[in-house]
């Protein structure tokens, strides 16, 4: 078995890991249902904005925004929080503002 190996002359620089937390929630029926998610990325970073209705995404209207909204009020946050099925589905619906993917924890 051959003992050699490769020594960096400089370490690799690992990219930090995201991560993301609860920062505010707004759900709004009227005058038009809109549902508005501020994320803060890291522990020091500004808050990142998420936004409902959102072209391309599953609440792409007012009706499926207040729909959300309704289903919201009514889950059994005993099993999975408000923020955990929010979180998740934040995920889903913008995949490109999480790069790479991720859990809710």
């Amino acid at each position: 078995m051959a003992n050699e190996e490769i020594i960096l002359t400089a370490p690799v620089a690992q990219p930090a890991l995201g991560r993301f937390r609860p920062g505010s929630l707004h759900l709004s029926v009227k005058p038009v249902p809109l549902i508005i998610a501020t994320l803060i990325r890291n522990d020091n970073d500004r808050g990142e904005l998420f936004e409902y209705p959102a072209t391309g995404t599953s609440l792409d209207t007012p009706a499926k925004v207040l729909a959300a909204i309704e289903a919201f009020n009514t889950a059994n946050l005993s099993v999975r929080s408000l923020w955990r099925r929010l979180l998740d589905k934040l995920l889903l619906d913008f995949p490109n503002r999480f790069p790479g993917g991720g859990t809710v924890s």
